[in-house]
């Protein structure tokens, strides 16, 4: 029998708290030069999400990236995460 693997998030209620905890990102995170490239145009952050509800010590790495455009802050968010064994 083939068991079904665990789901990252318990509920959609995480899967907001995960996107409004990228959104409201520490200052830390702020991406203040890129390689080769200097200051990106827009905001950008780069950091860990919390995500050791499950499985104590687990955290997803994000980077948010607004959008090119003049009202980014009212744009859609588009999480995109990679993951697997090692």
């Amino acid at each position: 029998r083939e068991l079904a693997p665990a789901p990252l998030f318990s509920s959609e209620t995480s899967m907001l708290t995960a996107l409004l905890a990228a959104l409201s990102a520490p200052e830390q995170d702020r991406v203040a030069s890129l390689p080769g490239y200097g200051e990106p145009p827009l905001p950008q952050f780069s950091g860990y999400l919390d995500a050791g509800a499950a499985e104590p010590g687990t955290k997803l790495h994000y980077w948010f990236a607004a959008a090119e455009t003049a009202d980014w802050a009212k744009r859609p968010v588009v999480l995109w995460l990679n993951g697997g064994p090692g």
